[in-house]
Order: structure tokens, then sequence, then C-alpha cells
């Protein structure tokens, strides 16, 4: 009988630690991704509202951006962005002039807002790696920590303050042109990014009663009105909006939710709205009127835009210990638009049937070649089987092996998509016979497909 060993790594945690040998696992055994196997993989998405503009919706799903109509959720478009995107943080914005900024893993990419297509790269001005940049919300500035910034329109540095050893920045305003900075987090200070040039950040209305101290801490956002006046918006743990000209004084103030710290957003389009969010409800601010235009009982400010509000709902339960990759349990987004019905992004899902042949080729690897079943699409599959190492625990059982396999699926030559498969032996022992013989064998899986955002599921014996 062929043997296919499941080597693992040994942390050596007591002196006095057995010898364990690699598990055997025989090429026969139920285990092997060898013969037929079926399963579902859905669409798990981790969807971010950009922007809407003209009724159209931005979302960003991972290293995907898609264009639904705001009203409808027709989706309109959809475009691959660079894989750097689906990591970083703040990484893809809608820039006001039709502009979509990504942040790739060595430049920055610009593309169309209304056809997808790429109009031009541009290089970062110093040799470091896509983390540690960061978009701004009105995706004009990408910003390195705190040392420097960088304007996407021209490419040119942006001049930056280098602030006292004794000041540190807390907060900013979501165009990056603004810093709220403290010394003590007793008192803070308003900058300007620029040349450091602000004013006292302490409150100027009245305190607020049974409400917390408004000393402890303070929220900043930066507005161009349509009049092409500025603002700022400080907000405050009482609940108080103040809104102030660029040398400090207040020029409106207003309660949205009396002893509730508000957050606010600019919103892409929309010269005098805000986006606000309380910890019962976001929705929308006239700054220029001082009036709620929408409330709705969500509470994340990242998903609110002119036209509505995209938020995750409950997925179904799952008993998998692995529950993100259970086709039944994935994130499912809807959006509601301030006046229409909501509706819900679709998630893709695949049937997948494989027919396969594993065939040893080492003491730790197999090939794998046969045919599948997507949605009743016959495609080839190639690919590599092996053993993967797992690590020696303080607690419990003293490894878990697994087996991982990696295939490609082709319509002819076409590679339609790559998928991983792991299957977590269940250890019982660590002695022979070291896993469970009557566990049900099964496949995690992790589906990438062109144009799709990431995709998980399971694939059991029939």
């Amino acid at each position: 009988m062929r043997l296919l060993p499941v080597f693992f790594g040994l942390t050596l945690l007591l002196t006095a630690c057995p010898q364990y040998q690699p598990v055997q696992v025989p090429m026969d055994d139920p285990n092997i991704l060898n013969g037929q196997w079926t399963g579902t993989v859905v669409q798990h998405r981790q969807s971010k509202a950009l922007a809407s503009v003209n009724n159209r919706l931005y979302v960003q799903d991972g290293n995907i951006l898609e264009v639904y109509d705001a009203a409808s959720g027709i989706r309109l478009s959809t475009a691959s962005l660079p894989a750097a995107t689906a990591y970083g943080l703040d990484s893809v914005g809608y820039r006001d002039d039709g502009v979509i900024i990504a942040l790739g893993d060595d430049k920055i990419y610009k593309y169309d807002a209304l056809t997808l297509g790429l109009r031009s790269t541009q290089a970062y001005p110093i040799n470091n790696t896509y983390i540690d940049w960061r978009l701004s919300n009105d995706a004009k500035t990408a910003f390195y920590r705190q040392d420097k910034r960088l304007s996407t329109e021209n490419g040119t540095e942006l001049q930056t303050v280098m602030l006292p050893n004794h000041l540190f920045k807390v907060s900013g305003s979501s165009d990056d042109q603004w810093w709220v900075v403290t010394a003590d987090q007793a008192s803070f200070r308003v900058v300007r990014s620029t040349d450091g040039s602000g004013f006292d950040a302490a409150p100027q209305h009245p305190p607020v009663s049974g409400c917390p101290a408004t000393t402890s801490s303070v929220t900043l956002e930066h507005l161009r009105l349509s009049n092409n006046e500025e603002r700022l918006l400080l907000t405050y743990p009482d609940g108080v909006l103040e809104t102030r000209d660029l040398t400090g004084h207040v020029v409106t103030t207003l309660v949205l939710s009396p002893c509730e710290a508000a957050d606010v957003k600019t919103l892409a389009g929309q010269a005098d709205q805000v986006s606000y969010a309380l910890p019962h409800e976001s929705g929308l601010l006239d700054v220029k009127d001082g009036k709620i235009l929408q409330r709705h009982t969500s509470q994340s400010l990242a998903n609110v835009v002119s036209s509505g509000s995209l938020e995750q709902t409950s997925a179904a339960s799952s008993a998998l210990s692995d529950r993100f990759r259970d086709p039944a349990a994935q994130p499912i987004f809807t959006f509601t638009p301030w006046n229409s019905p909501v509706w819900t992004l679709p998630n893709l899902s695949h049937r997948l049937s494989l027919d396969v042949q594993a065939k040893r080729t080492s003491a730790d690897s197999a090939d794998v070649t046969g045919d599948a079943l997507l949605d009743g699409r016959t495609l080839t599959v190639s690919g590599k089987l092996g053993g993967v190492q797992a690590e020696l625990q303080a607690q419990g059982l003293p490894f878990t092996p697994f087996l991982d396999a990696s295939l490609n699926f082709f319509d002819g030559t076409t590679n339609v998509a790559s998928a991983d498969f792991n299957n977590r032996l269940t250890p019982i022992s660590v002695t022979p016979p070291a896993y469970s013989k009557t566990a049900t064998p099964q496949y995690f899986v992790d589906w990438n497909e062109a144009g799709v955002s990431r995709m998980v599921g399971l694939v059991t014996r029939p």
C-alpha cells in the first residue's frame, strides 16, 4: 500500500518531548483528493461603499470594484484592481473629478469612474511597501504615516509640518488637510497639516447637563461648501457639533444627539452635506442649513453614501469551526436607498463536482488530474496535492496534520479559475493511528476567479 506522509514541524517545548514520526496517509485513504467530490463555493463578501455619484454606487470588495444602479441594484460594471487593494487599509477612493484611485503594491493606479478603464499610474516617491500608504477620503492625497503626503492629482509631494516631539496626532480630517493634536490627551489643538497653524480645540459651547466632559476627546472634518467657503466640523462627547471657520471662530452649533459622540465624514459629489454616525443611527446632515436630511438605523459611518447606506446583515449560523468557509454562512450585504426599496448585493455561487486522480510523485506530494463540472460546465483539472506542516502546541493534541492541494481549472487552454483545497485531518493520538479514520472527509475550498472577489466553500464525498 502506498503512503503519503503528512510532515509536520515540531516545536520542542520540553526537552523530554518524544520524537514524533510523520503521519502516514495511504493513497487509497478517503481523505486523499482522489475520485469524486462535490460541493458549493460561495462569494465571501467584505464589501465597502466608496461613493455614490449620479445614482452610480461604487462598491469595493477585496480587489474587485463593482458599480451598481443605486436605486434598483442592477450591477452596471466590474473591474479588477491591484491585488494589494484587498489587504491595504483605505486603499481605494473616488475623486471628485471622476477618477477612482487605488493604491497598488508599487504604484498608484488611476481609473476612469465611468468606464473603469485604467488611465495612468504613478510611482511612490520613496521605496516602501503599499501597506505603509493610506488614501484620504476624498482620494486626493496619499499619505505615508505622518512623514510624507502625495497629491494623487499631479504627483507632487505636499508640504507637511513636522510636529514638535511633545505633540502627536490623534485624528484628522478625511482629506488630511487638518489634524487634531495633543500633548497629554487632556487638551487638544486643531492644526493645518501643511504648516502647523491652527487654534485651540476646546469647546466653545456651554456644557450639556449630565453628559461626558467635552474635553475628553474631539473629532474633526473639513468641508468645502458650494459657495466655496471652507468649514471645520468639530464633534464632542456631549453630542454637540460645532461648525467653525478656518480661524476657529464658531459659525453654528448643533446637537445631533445629547450625550452621544458623533462621527462625521464628507461625501463624494456633495459639497454641503456630510454623513454622520451615532451609536444608534447614521444619516445625512446638511451643514449649511443645520438640518438632518436622512436617518437610518445603521451605525456604520464607513458605508453611508449620498444615496443610501450599505450594511452587512447576519449570515446563517454554522457549526463548522471554519465557519467563514461554510457556504451557508457567508456575509450578506444590503443597500438601503434613502428613497427606494432595499436591495441585496448578489453573492455569486457555483456548484462544483470533481472526478480526479491523485498520482504519488514523492514522499509528500502527488499530481492531481481529472475533470470538473462547474455549474454543469465541463472543465479539466490539474494541480498538486501535498502534506502541510503543523506545529506542536503547548496544550491539547500536539499537532494538526492536514492535506493541501492547489488546482487549476481549464476550459480548453483557458485558465478559468484556480483553487486551494485544505483537509484538516482529525488528530486523535500522537502515535498511529494518529488521525481519525471515521471522521467525514472534507476539503475547505478557497476559489479564485477573474472579476469576482474571494469565494469559499466545501466539498465532500458524494
